[in-house]
């Protein structure tokens, strides 16, 4: 029997290929979105236990270390601020990069699909020439039987 070879062989392939790559990128991107929520996590805790702290100490020196509060919030703030924005920025960069995944992986399923749907008819087509092979040889030995039995029959 013949091998089995497929046109699109090279293209389903190729798919595969793009299709692992953009997995990759993926996964780096929420890597990164978790690095980010972890920072941002870590900003909002100092603050949160400088607050704590402050709360803690005596009205006559709280007062002095409210101004570096203040003085220091407001840079945590700030960078709070630009962890949200680039946190927001990342997951719409995820949300695009996973849609990319999905069109590519729909397309690669319904290449592997016609793929075994061709290897399926190649089979069967295969099968059909293999047994149309098989009723020929069968029906000439069979041919080739009578027409001895009558050469012998006939010289008796």
């Amino acid at each position: 029997m013949k091998q089995f070879k497929w046109k699109l062989q090279r293209l389903l392939d190729i798919r595969a290929k793009q299709e692992q790559l953009k997995k990759v990128e993926l996964f780096e991107i929420t890597e990164k979105i978790s690095a980010v929520k972890t920072e941002l996590m870590m900003q909002k805790n100092i603050l949160k236990d400088m607050l704590d702290s402050l709360s803690k100490e005596r009205p006559d020196t709280r007062l002095v270390r409210q101004a570096m509060f203040i003085a220091s919030s407001a840079r945590n703030n700030e960078i709070i601020k630009n962890l949200e924005t680039k946190q927001t920025d990342l997951q719409s960069q995820h949300k695009e990069k996973m849609a990319e995944v999905l069109k590519i992986r729909q397309f690669r399923q319904g290449l592997e699909k016609l793929r075994e749907e061709a290897k399926i008819n190649f089979i069967t087509e295969e099968e059909k020439k293999e047994q149309n092979e098989m009723n020929e040889a069968s029906t000439s030995r069979f041919a080739q039987n009578i027409l001895s039995q009558q050469q012998i029959s006939l010289t008796v």
